[in-house]
Order: structure tokens, then sequence, then C-alpha cells
């Protein structure tokens, strides 16, 4: 999957599990919490469903440090899972 690919797939199962956004809002800096009004549910349907497919990672962890350091944005979540670093440069 490329980056374009892997960022309209992960824009739609944000759009699917949060209501009432448009895709002009999902933008790289968006804050999953703060910016596109997740909560802990959508936050664990939006990694349920990510975790379910090829990708595989723990998703959680991301979130954890994202969130520790701020970065719990769209465009950091699509960092995370092409190449696999937590927001503190830490591989995973």
């Amino acid at each position: 999957m490329t980056r374009d690919e892997l960022e309209d797939w992960l824009k739609s199962l944000i759009l699917h599990v949060q209501d009432g956004l448009t895709r002009d809002q999902v933008v790289p800096s968006a804050s999953l919490f703060q910016d596109l009004g997740f909560d802990s549910l959508t936050l664990e349907k939006l990694v349920a469903t990510i975790e379910s497919t090829e990708f595989g990672k723990d998703v959680t962890q991301w979130y954890v440090r994202a969130a520790s350091h701020g970065e719990d944005t769209f465009g950091s979540l699509i960092e995370f899972l092409i190449g696999g670093s937590l927001p503190d440069g830490d591989p995973t």
C-alpha cells in the first residue's frame, strides 16, 4: 500500500468511526482527541480495526506515547503505520 492509499484508507476509517466529520477536517496536523473529537470508545474502535488489518501493529502503544508528547495526530499515526517509529523516535 502506498502512502497515499494508506492516508485515504485511514481517513475513511476515521470518518467511519467518528460521525460528523468531513474529509477536509482529517488533516495531518489534526489531533484525534482535540480536533477530531475522539473519545476512548472511538479510539478503541479505530485501534481494533487497524490492529485487525495487515498492519497488525500495536496502535495502543503508539497512542500512549503520542499523547504523552502531544502528537496524537492523524499524520503521526500515518508515520507510525508506515515506518513504525513512535513519537519520541524509538522504533517499535
